[in-house]
Formats: C-alpha cells, sequence, structure tokens
C-alpha cells in the first residue's frame, strides 16, 4: 500500500464519484478505478458500495477513511519535519564553566540542532560576558525553533 492509493480512496470517498475525483486527481478514471481496486484487495474489503450514480462508503470504508486521513496527516508532518531539520543549520554556544543554570544541561543533547559546550575562560572579562552568552545560547535553543 502507498500513500497515493490512500490519496485516491480519500478523494473517491469525498466525492462520492470515481470520475469527479479522478477530475480532482488529475488521473484517468479507470486508472484511478484499478488503484481502489487494488487496495480493496490488498485490505480483503469492499470500500464503496458503487452504483448508477456514484458511491457511498461501506462499513470498511468509513473505519477506513478515518485511519487514511489520520496517516497521510502524519505523513504530511513527517515531510514537513524531515524538511526543516535539513534547513536548520546546527546551534553551538560556548559558556564559562559553572555559569549556565541548571537547567541548561536538560537542553543540551535534547535537541539534534542545539549542542551547548563550556571551557574554562582565563580573563575576568570573559566571565563577565556570561550574561550576554546565556540569552543569546537560550535564544538559539528555544527560539529558533530547533528545540522541541
Amino acid at each position: 500500500m502507498e500513500l497515493r492509493h490512500l490519496r485516491y480512496f480519500i478523494a473517491v470517498a469525498e466525492e462520492r464519484s470515481f470520475l469527479a475525483a479522478a477530475a480532482r486527481l488529475r488521473v484517468a478514471q479507470s486508472a484511478l478505478s484499478k488503484q481502489v481496486r487494488d487496495l480493496e484487495d490488498e485490505l480483503g474489503a469492499t470500500l464503496f458500495e458503487r452504483g448508477p450514480r456514484g458511491v457511498n462508503l461501506t462499513a470498511s470504508g468509513r473505519a477506513f477513511l478515518v485511519e487514511a486521513r489520520r496517516t497521510l496527516d502524519v505523513a504530511s508532518r513527517a515531510v514537513a519535519t524531515a524538511r526543516g531539520a535539513a534547513r536548520a543549520a546546527p546551534a553551538s554556544c560556548t559558556l564559562p564553566m559553572g555559569s549556565w543554570p541548571p537547567t541548561g544541561s536538560a537542553l543540551n543533547g535534547s535537541s539534534p540542532h542545539f549542542t551547548l559546550e563550556t571551557r574554562t575562560f582565563t580573563s575576568r572579562s570573559q566571565a563577565i560576558t556570561t550574561a550576554s552568552y546565556s540569552t543569546r545560547c537560550a535564544s538559539a535553543a528555544l527560539t529558533s525553533g530547533r528545540h522541541s
């Protein structure tokens, strides 16, 4: 079973017609009918009652429609997540040792797009900039959409 089968099934269910669904999907009606029959064969269930004035969902079809929509929604979110991750450049912050609050350790490693590093600085001026670094790191981790 492919996502295409689910899209085709949903279109027929919503249009209540193979002809209207084929027009909506921009595919030949015969190809759409074959794909839906293949889906029914794979499921071992009749999804539509076919009549001269269109189609109606069977009990199996109504049950399958709920899950088919859910499956396409999950697949769509998975695609969006993958595309977002591909566009996101990893963020990395380096802070003075011991300057990050305890909650910072929860952020570190919680997202593949954010890494928190600490190191020992040798001058007082480096330690003074801790507040500025903390703000930038929190912003990178939380407001860039990279931390979930």
